[in-house]
């Protein structure tokens, strides 16, 4: 056998690898109880749904990030930038600037108004329960969908690396975190979204660290990605029907950014912050 030819061998996770994943999920699940029991005493709506509007920004911000960066996001994107170059980066630039632009004017808007839920604003600014309910009721659909695309996509990796099949995958997941986000409220949602992306960063730069490492270093890894022409970072044709140029990403996510900040995870964050001031920073560092 020639001792050059790649390895195709499937390589499953080892002992570690389920430790560090055990912790992970028990870690979560402690931080959901710790905050059911802190806060058994503080039974109210306000205290649940929006921390008792005490979270600073940084954590807050953090817990933002990370409820937006999904399975999806990093699975995908590396994805996207292996098949089709690194122009997807001008999808960030678009979304910072729109968070920069509209942040003063959505926190002007709803945080005077001590809200619990963006649908809860569209009953305020229609004068109407119809209109609220709807609201309810699409934005429920539409994050059950979204919710059933993000539990998948690490449900693949994971039977990739464990042999474990796709749905035992998904109920594990999924029961975690209804259980933390239940008993433990906004709070054990942000601290647990916290000690996660804590984790998920970590990963992501020993992945880079050691992938730079294996191929050579920084140099070889530019060269690699220039001579198979990913270092496409400067289409500027203003031809729609190319599939990612500099206008439609950075134009479509700048308006797709403010989609985000009326996202009723986005409101309850800024509810949840102690003052206006305190909301604009946090979404400023997005």
């Amino acid at each position: 056998m020639d001792a050059n030819a790649p390895d195709n061998s499937q390589k499953l996770l080892n002992t570690w690898d389920y430790v560090i994943f055990a912790l992970s999920i028990a870690i979560s699940l402690g931080i959901g109880v710790y905050y059911a029991i802190v806060n058994k005493w503080k039974n109210n709506t306000e205290e649940y749904l929006v921390g008792g509007r005490s979270m600073s920004f940084a954590p807050t911000a953090i817990s933002t990030m990370v409820s937006f960066q999904s399975a999806i996001t990093m699975l995908g994107i590396p994805a996207e930038s292996y098949c089709f170059g690194l122009q997807y980066i001008w999808y960030s630039m678009g979304m910072c600037a729109s968070t920069l632009i509209f942040a003063d004017l959505v926190v002007n808007v709803l945080y005077p108004l001590k809200l619990t839920s963006v649908y809860e604003y569209l009953g305020l600014r229609f004068e109407s329960k119809a209109v609220r309910l709807l609201g309810s009721g699409i934005g429920t659909f539409s994050n059950m969908i979204y919710m059933g695309l993000v539990s998948f996509a690490p449900a693949v990796a994971l039977e990739a690396v464990t042999g474990y099949p796709v749905w035992n995958s998904i109920i594990v997941t999924t029961i975690a975190a209804v259980i933390y986000t239940s008993i433990g409220g906004l709070k054990a949602v942000i601290w647990t979204d916290v000690f996660q992306s804590c984790v998920m960063m970590s990963m992501v730069f020993v992945i880079l660290i050691k992938g730079t490492i294996s191929v050579g270093g920084p140099k070889q890894v530019w060269d690699i990605a220039q001579s198979s022409g990913r270092m496409n970072f400067w289409n500027f044709d203003p031809d729609p029907t190319v599939r990612h140029t500099f206008w439609n990403l950075v134009i479509g996510s700048f308006w797709g950014g403010l989609n985000y900040l009326m996202n009723n995870s986005s409101v309850q964050r800024i509810s949840c912050t102690k003052t206006a001031s305190e909301a604009k920073r946090f979404l400023r560092l997005l």
